[in-house]
């Protein structure tokens, strides 16, 4: 498989064959050779650069004391079509505490573009808004809140890191930081960590004045090797896919937020004073 060939499955399975193996405590020369693997084979296999059967999948997990459950379960399903461009995801009453793939992806994206016209992206809420989201959610028992919160604190975690952070640009519509049923002390910290952000070199905030494209929220990631990624997220669903045709539309979206949206200095007045006018209403 070529570089550019990776898929989204491709990836996610050999992450997660990587993780197995570090977990497992043994070498991976020595796994690879009891697969009849060459180095460079499955350097490229943890990698997403490599087919692998289910069967072979099967094998390795087996001998890093993977057995049976859910992960065995996924991983063979991904291994079955592994060159499909697109992975769909359903879970049922809700999402689980962390979406697979999604952080993984984010890591290693060069560029991420974040969509949300009913709350702020995840990547930039503030833990009272965070909080409040989840609480207004009908699907998310109050038990797995926590957990929850602190999943996507993991996941904020990209936008601080030191080497090579990617570009976030956000666009946020105003009428999603209008007072609302999440209270002006939430809102005004939620505005604040905004405004504290927009001024990071690698955060790019654009306020949308007027409701535009409804969609499902989603992120279009773009990296220096691979194809792009959009990432869909559902009330109890996910989707990711590299299928040139859809994310087309994704980036057909995008620009026409581009055109409506405030400039970058604009939106960060429009925080600003935004932020005031919370502060003194509370």
């Amino acid at each position: 498989m070529r570089r550019d060939m990776t898929t989204v499955r491709s990836r996610h399975l050999g992450s997660a064959l990587a993780r197995v193996l570090r977990d497992s405590g043994q070498l991976a020369q020595d796994v690879a050779e009891r697969m009849g693997w060459s180095a460079s084979q499955f350097s490229r296999l943890l990698h997403g650069r490599a087919r692998i059967a289910p069967a072979d999948v099967a094998t390795m997990l087996a001998l890093c004391g993977v057995s049976s459950g859910g992960l065995r379960s996924t991983l063979l399903e991904l291994a079955g079509d592994l060159m499909s461009p697109t992975w769909l995801q359903e879970y049922g009453e809700r999402l689980p505490v962390e979406p697979a793939a999604v952080s993984e992806l984010e890591e290693s994206a060069a560029r991420i573009v974040c969509v949300d016209g009913s709350a702020v992206p995840a990547l930039l809420q503030a833990p009272g808004y965070m909080h409040a989201v989840l609480r207004f959610s009908p699907v998310v028992p109050a038990d797995e809140i926590a957990s929850r919160a602190d999943a996507v604190v993991t996941r904020q975690r990209v936008l601080a890191r030191i080497v090579r952070p990617p570009v976030v640009e956000a666009f946020v519509g105003a009428w999603v930081l209008s007072p609302n049923g999440f209270g002006k002390a939430v809102l005004a910290e939620q505005v604040e960590h905004l405004k504290q952000l927009s001024v990071e070199p690698t955060v790019r905030i654009r306020i949308v004045p007027e409701a535009s494209p409804v969609c499902a929220p989603f992120q279009l990631m773009r990296f220096t090797e691979v194809a792009p990624v959009v990432y869909v997220e559902h009330l109890n669903s996910t989707l990711l896919t590299q299928r040139s045709s859809t994310i087309v539309g994704y980036e057909r979206i995008v620009a026409r937020l581009d055109e409506r949206a405030l400039s970058i200095d604009e939106s960060r007045g429009f925080l600003a004073e935004t932020c005031i006018a919370l502060r003194t209403a509370i």
